[in-house]
């Protein structure tokens, strides 16, 4: 190992940073938690000349990115305020004043705010060295151990922040996981570049992210506040009950016991890590999921977040009342085999549950225990039982898709390789009463493409447009508005099945059957389309998705090999080093 120590001018870490040379590594690393006024103070630091602390990277041998360490929120402030997301002093970079940025506003994607920063301050912040150390490693274990160090001896991290710092293993990964679930913030690859990063973080006052904070299920339904957010308390939560759920018996409620939980060797850790592996690390996630998906069905269906159904209209931190609400569905859903027959019964119900159980315990200063939960959460089964019936299977199962639509656009964001949107499969400018078997032709080859590129799943998901004018030409010839979502437009493919076919099956079938007929694509990546082929509903829209996975050996579409780049599709010719190199890749 060695640590190279060099000033980088800002101007240089820019060009780094918009070619994507500089990553973070989300399976450890913090989310964007600076407020404005702390990224106005650093650039301020800047303009004055004052040192700033050293930014801590990584590089594996032979490459040029460097992986962030330490200086995220640093890194993020630099880059943010070149591309005027944000003023000092209320004045703006000048987008003029390299070529750089100069670009970015010529294309378009980024725009100059004005009143703009004098013109010798730009200059001084581009001009600005910033002290950068990387250590070149040939391993990952040595990255982890950096990090961990760095991370568990700091101050500013919040409890919760400085757990997630210090382990690894099974149960950070799924509360991670379940976390970026909930949040909708999730990447599809641990590694994500700084210039995305953006795109699936949280917003906050006078920082407009990818996601908005008030959007988040937290705090939509006044569970958890906006600012504790920052400080991770949800994944706090999830931890609690995650504990609950795989023991019982023996959980707690304290934070004392959420600290042994993260520790790797400690007897609490291994507990747990125990019963993970009886039940699999995807079986709880997904049941997990699972639970938050039909508490948003409950309180969406009635127009009320939860503390306002819990604590009648109180504005009332609820974080504790939710645990018991959340534990009380998984026993009756995941563990006892039951689904909810009545929703809105549900609902009314649970907004009569604070004052006949939940008060006489979690109305006072008093700390609970984990014998209340228990006593809370058998109370609670009790209460609202009737308004569950036995399934036809005895437990529940996760089926191969749960997953969330909002979830999966906002993967994308960063991840397009392993995506694409189509509005439809039908021409509609005119209107034709048949199928454009074309469009599926197009699906066909980019899902190969795709799973030459790319390990795990690719999609192509039907029934959403990439742009406005499209969403518009739908609703015009449907009379069916859209919804937005993310740069999104998602129109559903009901009215076109229902236009050529009458019916969504008849119009799936018509589908299945040309798939099914073609030779253009192997038989055995042809039963894998078919087999992962799903439709399912979104607010009443209707989405088909196409899914497939890379085998054994690269796949062809009509005798012609093509790999994918974000979000083109590359052609690759007979004998050319691509071609080698595309087989050489699956042999490895």
């Amino acid at each position: 190992m060695s640590s190279i120590v060099t000033p980088k001018p800002v101007q240089s870490l820019f060009d780094m940073y918009l070619k994507e040379q500089i990553v973070v590594n989300r399976r450890y690393q913090r989310k964007l938690v600076w407020s404005l006024e702390e990224k106005e103070k650093f650039i301020d630091s800047l303009v004055n000349g004052y040192p700033i602390p050293l930014i801590l990277t990584s590089k594996q041998k032979d490459s040029e990115r460097l992986e962030i360490l330490d200086g995220l929120q640093r890194l993020n402030a630099i880059t943010s305020f070149l591309e005027c997301e944000f003023s000092l002093n209320g004045e703006f970079f000048d987008l003029d004043s390299i070529t750089l940025t100069k670009q970015l506003k010529s294309q378009g994607i980024v725009k100059q705010q004005t009143p703009v920063l004098d013109s010798d301050k730009c200059s001084t912040i581009l001009n600005y060295e910033i002290p950068l150390s990387t250590t070149i490693s040939k391993t990952n274990d040595f990255i982890d151990e950096t990090f961990r160090r760095i991370n568990t001896g700091g101050r500013t991290l919040s409890k919760q922040d400085l757990r997630q710092a210090g382990s690894l293993g099974q149960i950070p990964e799924i509360i991670n996981q379940i976390s970026t679930y909930i949040r909708k913030d999730s990447s599809r690859t641990d590694i994500v570049t700084l210039k995305n990063i953006k795109s699936i973080s949280i917003g906050n006052s006078g920082l407009n992210y990818g996601i908005d904070i008030d959007s988040i299920f937290w705090v939509k339904n006044k569970i958890i506040l906006r600012d504790d957010i920052r400080k991770s308390r949800d994944e706090e939560l999830i931890a609690y009950m995650l504990s609950y759920i795989l023991l019982p018996k023996s959980s707690e409620t304290s934070a004392t016991y959420l600290d042994k939980i993260y520790i790797q060797d400690s007897n609490e850790n291994k507990s747990l890590t125990v019963e993970i592996n009886k039940y699999t690390k995807d079986f709880i996630v997904k049941s997990f999921n699972h639970i938050f998906d039909e508490l948003n069905k409950i309180f969406k269906n009635d127009r009320s977040s939860f503390s306002d159904t819990i604590y009648n209209g109180k504005f009332i931190k609820s974080s504790s009342s939710f645990q018991v609400v959340f534990l009380s569905l998984y026993e009756l859903i995941i563990n006892e085999g039951k689904k909810i027959n009545n929703y809105k019964n549900l609902h009314n119900d649970l907004s009569l549950i604070y004052e006949k159980h939940y008060s006489s315990i979690l109305g006072s200063d008093k700390k609970w225990r984990n014998s209340d939960r228990t006593k809370l959460i058998q109370a609670t089964k009790g209460l609202i039982s009737n308004h569950f019936s036995k399934k036809e299977n005895d437990t529940f199962q996760p089926g191969g898709w749960i997953k969330n639509l909002e979830n999966i656009i906002n993967e994308s964001r960063t991840e397009q390789q392993f995506y694409d949107y189509k509005a439809g499969l039908l021409t509609i400018s005119p209107l034709q009463n048949k199928l454009n078997f074309g469009l599926i032709d197009k699906i066909l080859k980019t899902l190969t493409a795709m799973t030459n590129s790319n390990k795990g799943e690719c999609m192509v998901i039907v029934g959403i447009s990439e742009t406005k004018d499209g969403a518009i030409n739908h609703q015009n010839t449907f009379s069916k508005s859209y919804i937005e979502y993310n740069d999104l437009f998602i129109v559903g493919v009901e009215e076109e099945a229902k236009h050529i076919y009458k019916s969504l099956d008849n119009y799936l079938k018509a589908i299945k059957d040309y798939i099914e007929n073609s030779d253009k694509i192997s038989q055995s990546f042809k039963n894998t389309i078919l087999l992962n082929l799903v439709n399912f509903s979104y607010k009443e829209k209707e989405i088909l998705m196409f899914r497939a996975e890379r085998g054994k050996a690269p796949e062809a579409y009509d005798k012609q090999y093509h790999t994918r780049y974000l979000s083109h599709n590359n052609d690759i010719e007979i004998g050319s080093q691509e071609m080698v190199d595309l087989f050489a890749n699956f042999n490895s």
